[in-house]
């Protein structure tokens, strides 16, 4: 696995990019950083730690895509450096009031990324050839259910059970939405071709 400091695929590696990325887009990195700092003050390697562990070794930006970032968050005044460590000479780095200000503001944006995604689906489908659609059917809505439970457990504390449960049933009815238009899709399928004969004159 890579761990380059470039959020592009390495030359001859395209194929891969997308199934193992070794990269990620700057955008989320930076929101990322600005996120886990507000949780916790945290230095640069923290950082690139945290981020490879959450995301089980997919993405571990270095040391040149972290710090750059870093840099330019201070800069704006969004984070700022505390005073090195005693042990390890590193900087501690922690939000300001600024900075809870715009990621409060980032996080409206984040809320309709599903709105987007479905904007921009129709491009998407375009793109993908008929070979990879097998994959991306069975990969695709595996992954997305693991992403969705695994969502809903990590905020499950944040909200009361009444609304918990009405999240959940509304997923359920549309799963069982997804389900009937694919045995409808299946029964079509499995029904004979009738080819019409014209009359003879």
């Amino acid at each position: 696995m890579s761990h380059g400091t470039s959020d592009c695929p390495p030359n001859g590696q395209e194929s891969g990019y997308f199934s193992r990325p070794t990269g990620g887009p700057r955008g989320i990195l930076r929101f990322y950083i600005l996120y886990r700092i507000a949780e916790k003050p945290a230095h640069g390697y923290e950082l690139i730690q945290d981020i490879s562990d959450r995301t089980d070794g997919a993405w571990s930006p270095g040391a040149g895509s972290i710090y750059p970032i870093l840099k330019k968050l201070v800069s704006e005044g969004l984070i700022k450096s505390g005073t090195p460590d005693a042990l390890d000479d590193r900087h501690v780095y922690q939000i300001t009031p600024r900075g809870l200000k715009v990621l409060q503001e980032i996080k409206g944006i984040f809320a309709h990324v599903g709105e987007r995604w479905g904007a921009m689906r129709g491009l998407f489908m375009d793109m993908v050839e008929p070979d990879k659609v097998q994959a991306l059917l069975l990969e695709g809505s595996k992954k997305q259910f693991e992403f969705m439970r695994d969502f809903v457990k990590s905020k499950m504390s944040t909200f009361p059970t009444e609304e918990i449960e009405y999240m959940l049933k509304e997923y359920v009815l549309d799963l069982e939405r997804q389900l009937s238009w694919t045995n409808q899709t299946l029964a079509g399928l499995k029904k004979p071709v009738t080819v019409s004969k014209k009359p003879r004159n």
